[in-house]
C-alpha cells in the first residue's frame, strides 16, 4: 500500500536524448488512458454514497481535456497526479519509471557537481532564517545529514555531509514546493536520477514522510557534527524504556525494510517481555505493508473476526488477483472466478479468514496506546483497526489520521500511451469491508479515542500522566 511515487526531471540540465526519450510520451493520450482506467477500474466511483459527484467530476474531466494537449511530457505525471487529486484518495496515482542511460545520468551528475554550495553558507542560512516555513532545519535521511533552506520561492535541500562517496557536501539533493496538502519535491537518488514526490511534516514538525517510504528525521543543528553511527535509520522502529513498566515503540514508517525491521523486534523482546504499559508512536507513517501482524499477538485478547469487503470487476483486478491466487488459492480462487462471470460489475472481494490468537504467556501488557497524527495512511491506519479488533482496550491519543484505508490493496498497471516515461496507474482493488462508505473513515480519517490538544509539548508524557490519573 505504498503511497504516490512518480519520477520527473524538471530542470535545465536535461540532455537532448532525455527531452528525445519523452517525445513517444504524448499527455493527451496519457490522459485519455488514466480517465478510462478511473472508469474501469475505481471502486469508488460506482459506489453511492461516497460523496463524489459524478457530474462535477466529469466536468472537471472535460476542463482537463481541454489544457492537456499543451502539456510538456516532464510534466505529463504531476499534471495527471493533480486530476486525480479530484477524489482524495491517496491510493488513487499516477508514477513514473523512465531509463535514464548512463550518459543522461552522468549529465545530471555534472550539472549538480556544478552548483555546489559552500556548507558554511548553507548552515549560516538555515540558522538565521526568520521565516514560518517549518520545512526549514537540519534533518538525517540514513546516509546524510541534510539542510532544507528557504531560496526565494522554493525550498532546497542540500547535503552537509555523507557517508556516500560519490555525494559532495553542499551539492542539491532535493527541491520542496509546498502544496495544499503538503509538500512536492523533486528528489534527487544517489545515483543522481530524479523523482516526484509527495509528502508531509509530521510528528510536532520533526518528521519529513515523503512517497516511496522516505523518511528524514529532523536533527538540531548541534548535531551537526555528531559521527553517522549516532543516527539510527529514520525509517526503521525503535524503542525506549521509559521505566515503571512502560516502553515507547516508535514505528515511523511500514515501509522500511522488512529484515532490519525484524531484526529490530527481536533484539527488543526482552524489553518487550518486561513491558506491562506499551505506547507505539506512529506518527507520521504514511504506510507501506502489513508486518505489525509479526507482533500484534504479543497483546491480543482474541480473535481477528473474519472480513470482507467489495471490488469491481475488470481486467487488471483480475490479473491482480490471479497473481494472489497461485499462491493462497483457498482465499483468492473465488474472488477470480466472481470476476470472471461479472466484468464490470461490484462483486464480493476476498473472504479473509478468522485469525486466532490466544492470551500471550511471555507478554503480559496490559495498557497499550497508539499515538498518532494526521501522517498516519494506509497501513498504519489498518494496524490502528487491527490492533482495537484484537483487543478492545487499546486506546488512540493525538490527532485523526489521513483517512486512506475505505479503499485499499492497490494495483499499478502500466499505461501504453507511456512510451518510454514507463507511466502507471495505481488504483485501490478493493474496500476494507462490505458497509463502505458508510461506515468508512476516509472522510473523517480514525478520530482518537483521546485528544491531545496543540498545545501539549510532550504527547507521550501526556499519555503516561492520562494513565496514572
Amino acid at each position: 500500500m505504498k503511497l504516490l511515487l512518480v519520477l520527473a526531471m524538471f530542470f535545465s540540465f536535461c540532455t537532448h536524448s532525455l527531452l528525445a526519450q519523452s517525445e513517444d510520451c504524448n499527455c493527451v493520450e496519457v490522459f485519455e488512458e488514466v480517465v478510462l482506467s478511473v472508469d474501469e477500474n475505481y471502486l469508488a466511483l460506482r459506489l453511492d454514497g461516497t460523496g463524489i459527484d459524478k457530474k462535477t467530476y466529469q466536468n472537471r474531466v472535460e476542463e482537463s481535456r481541454k489544457s492537456m494537449g499543451s502539456v510538456d511530457p516532464e510534466q505529463c505525471v504531476a499534471t495527471i497526479q493533480e486530476f486525480l487529486n479530484f477524489f482524495d484518495d491517496k491510493h488513487l496515482f499516477v508514477f513514473e519509471q523512465p531509463k535514464y542511460t548512463e550518459a543522461e545520468l552522468e549529465s545530471a551528475k555534472t550539472a549538480i557537481k556544478a552548483e555546489i554550495k559552500p556548507p558554511v553558507e548553507i548552515i549560516n542560512q538555515v540558522n538565521n532564517y526568520s521565516g514560518r516555513e517549518k520545512l526549514v532545519g537540519f534533518y538525517w535521511d540514513g546516509n546524510s545529514i541534510l539542510a532544507i533552506q528557504a531560496i526565494d520561492n522554493k525550498l532546497e535541500a542540500r547535503i552537509i555531509k555523507s557517508s556516500k562517496e560519490s555525494a559532495s557536501p553542499g551539492e542539491l539533493k532535493a527541491t520542496f514546493k509546498a502544496t495544499p496538502n503538503g509538500y512536492s519535491a523533486t528528489y534527487y537518488a544517489y545515483n543522481y536520477s530524479a523523482r516526484y514526490l509527495e509528502g508531509g511534516l509530521y510528528k510536532q514538525d520533526s518528521l519529513l514522510s515523503l512517497s516511496g517510504g522516505i523518511c528524514w528525521q529532523k536533527i538540531g543543528r548541534n548535531e551537526l557534527e555528531s559521527a553517522f553511527d549516532n543516527f539510527a535509520d529514520p525509517s526503521l522502529p525503535t524503542f525506549k524504556d521509559l521505566g515503571n513498566g512502560t516502553t515507547l515503540f516508535s514505528i515511523p514508517s511500514f515501509s522500511a525494510d522488512y529484515q532490519k525491521f525484524m531484526t529490530v523486534i527481536r533484539e527488543n523482546a526482552p524489553l518487550l517481555k518486561k513491558t506491562e504499559h506499551l505506547i507505539f508512536d506512529i506518527r507520521g507513517n504514511t504506510g507501506g505493508n502489513a508486518v505489525y501482524f509479526a507482533f500484534i499477538s504479543a497483546y491480543a485478547k482474541q480473535n481477528l473476526r473474519s472480513s470482507q469487503g467489495r471490488l469491481l470487476a475488470s481486467a487488471p483486478t483480475l490479473t491482480y488477483f490471479e497473481r494472489l491466487a497461485k499462491n493462497t488459492p483457498e482465499i483468492y480462487q473465488p474472488v477470480v472466478d466472481r470476476i470472471k462471470g461479472n466484468m464490470g460489475q461490484v462483486v464480493d472481494g476476498p473472504a479473509y479468514p478468522e485469525r486466532e490468537y490466544k492470551a500471550s504467556e511471555d507478554f503480559h501488557i496490559n495498557r497499550i496506546a497508539i499515538l498518532t497524527d494526521h501522517g498516519c495512511m494506509s497501513a498504519s491506519e489498518s494496524f490502528i483497526i487491527h490492533s482495537k479488533a484484537v483487543n478492545p482496550e487499546v486506546q488512540t491519543f493525538g490527532k485523526a489520521t489521513a483517512g486512506v484505508i475505505d479503499y485499499t490493496s492497490v494495483n499499478a498497471i502500466p499505461l501504453a500511451s507511456g512510451g518510454s516515461r514507463n507511466i502507471y496507474f495505481g488504483y485501490p482493488t478493493s474496500s476494507l469491508h462490505k458497509d463502505i462508505p458508510k461506515n468508512g473513515f476516509n472522510k473523517t480519517g480514525i478520530l482518537p479515542d483521546v485528544a491531545i490538544p496543540n498545545q501539549v509539548e510532550d504527547p507521550i508524557q501526556f499519555i503516561v500522566d492520562y494513565w496514572n490519573n
